[in-house]
């Protein structure tokens, strides 16, 4: 797409298609809210 190989990707936090995995799913509900509060309650060592 920009001639060196680079893919651009859009992630929604207010999708409904529910198709993505559960650590993705935790990955947006983080980024929709950023707490130290949730980010120690994820399982995902990504997250934390």
């Amino acid at each position: 797409m920009f001639g060196d190989e680079t893919t651009e990707i859009f992630l929604s936090t207010k999708g409904e298609k529910n198709d993505a995995d559960d650590e993705m799913k935790e990955f947006l509900a983080y980024i929709e809210n950023s707490t130290d509060a949730l980010a120690e309650q994820a399982p995902s060592p990504w997250i934390k």
